[in-house]
């Protein structure tokens, strides 16, 4: 019996000594950032002098590794399985590989997984002019903790770092876009998720648009058009006569002709015993 314990003891105490004479693999990860569709390729870079095939991928939120070939590649939601993670996700691997014994596990690499869910943008009202206001709203996911929101111009720039509940006036949105009134802005809008130090880009919107006119210029009556029955139409000037016409100089049978018009009538005819010598007519003015 101590033989055999001694033989146990010796047998452990080499694979030990094995074990740390074993040099760790090397992972790499590429891209380093991905979405829940997306793949990443993971490669556990084992010593040349080491021949296996077969390597153990885990996750810092898991005791257990899985076998995979040392060149695997994955999908963010299969990442995200793995690490009993949902998304956005920060997703911390290693790998180890096994030959007599457990190498030591690899360095520590990350991939970030970014939400796939985009944002709704919706303008209130769609129809503006240049000095009015609209409302942009940057509808964000309820599960995703959003920093960040920003609203781009199809055909110019892009407000970062504000909130996403904005309100702009249509000069403003011209400005951004480039563009001069009548015009249609078109905006889409995406949000950012902070995730340890660094933040990360959500997909954009679908794209909704503005339409911006010019403002309505005022209108000055000049003349006001006036119809008597029997006469054409007289155009007068809006404002009092006498004030239009203070340094006009007029007679006043003129005044009085303008009020009164003039006209004559034919008396009636004389008796013919006056016609014989003189034919003549009286005119009688009313």
């Amino acid at each position: 019996m101590a033989g055999r314990r001694l033989l146990v003891i010796f047998i452990y105490s080499f694979l030990e000594s094995y074990a740390q004479a074993l040099l760790p693999p090397t992972l790499t990860v590429n891209p380093p950032v991905i979405s829940e569709t997306d793949s990443v390729t993971l490669h556990c870079q084992t010593p040349s002098s080491v021949p296996v095939s077969q390597c153990y991928f885990k996750t810092m939120r898991t005791k257990r590794g899985k076998v995979f070939p040392c060149l695997k590649t994955l999908t963010g939601t299969e990442l995200l399985e793995m690490s009993h993670q949902s998304s956005p996700a920060e997703v911390k691997v290693t790998c180890f590989y096994l030959h007599a014994t457990q190498s030591p596990e690899s360095n520590i690499s990350s991939i970030i997984i970014r939400t796939s869910l985009p944002p709704t943008l919706t303008v209130n009202p769609p129809v503006i002019s240049e000095t009015d206001s609209v409302t942009l709203h940057c509808q964000t996911p309820s599960s995703v903790p959003v920093s960040q929101c920003h609203f781009y111009t199809l055909s110019g720039e892009t407000v970062k770092d504000v909130s996403c509940l904005k309100t702009l006036t249509g000069t403003e949105l011209l400005e951004m876009s480039h563009q001069s009134s009548p015009a249609e802005v078109e905006m889409t809008c995406f949000y950012t998720v902070k995730l340890g130090e660094s933040h990360y880009l959500s997909p954009h919107s679908d794209t909704s648009s503005v339409t911006i006119h010019s403002d309505t210029s005022s209108v000055t009556i000049h003349s006001l058009s006036v119809s008597t029955p029997g006469t054409k139409d007289s155009s007068y000037p809006a404002t009092s006569q006498k004030t239009a016409s203070a340094g006009e100089r007029r007679e006043p049978q003129n005044e009085n002709l303008d009020a009164y018009p003039l006209y004559c009538s034919i008396s009636e005819e004389p008796a013919a015993s006056e016609l014989k010598g003189v034919m003549y007519s009286t005119v009688q003015t009313h």
